[in-house]
């Protein structure tokens, strides 16, 4: 068996694919990717030269600030678009064998509890290790694996057995 190329690995890892990338599959991210891509370009082309612009006239700092903030929210902005549009195409969906699905279920436990705790990790990395910062972080570490799980459980979808 061919092992997958790390591009291909990381696009399913960011569209949220399980199993063969098709032709379908590939055209769809084709599309999604050029559609962010397009936007983003636009948005930091305007975005940077009003920053350019503002400099003159405010501080600095203030600008940066601001600059960051809105591409902040611009790319968690398209983030939500991406998982919109997979989720529209059929993308991130798993066909199972309904044998199949406690096996399945458990693997993604297990890969919901790796994620939480790597989640957490490094979300302690840089604060002072009181008790209180520790155990916050691994609430929301915990918080964001269980949502991981319960997107990969609805995603399931039964096949019958022939």
């Amino acid at each position: 068996m061919e092992k997958e190329k790390l591009g291909v690995r990381l696009i399913k890892r960011v569209y949220g694919i399980n199993g063969v990338l098709d032709e379908y599959k590939r055209s769809e991210i084709n599309r999604i990717g050029n559609n962010a891509f397009m936007f983003l370009w636009g948005y930091f082309l305007i975005a940077n030269m009003i920053a350019m612009i503002a400099v003159l006239n405010f501080n600095p700092e203030i600008v940066l600030w601001v600059l960051l903030g809105t591409s902040f929210l611009v790319i968690i902005a398209i983030g939500l678009y991406i998982m919109y549009e997979a989720e529209c195409a059929e993308l991130t969906s798993i066909e199972v064998e309904e044998k199949d699905v406690t096996t399945i279920k458990k693997k993604m436990k297990k890969n919901a509890i790796l994620g939480s705790l790597f989640f957490s990790g490094v979300q302690l990395i840089g604060k002072n290790f009181s008790m209180k910062s520790t155990i916050i972080c691994l609430a929301v570490g915990f918080l964001f694996g269980g949502m991981i799980y319960a997107i990969g459980v609805a995603n399931i979808k039964k096949v019958k057995d022939d």
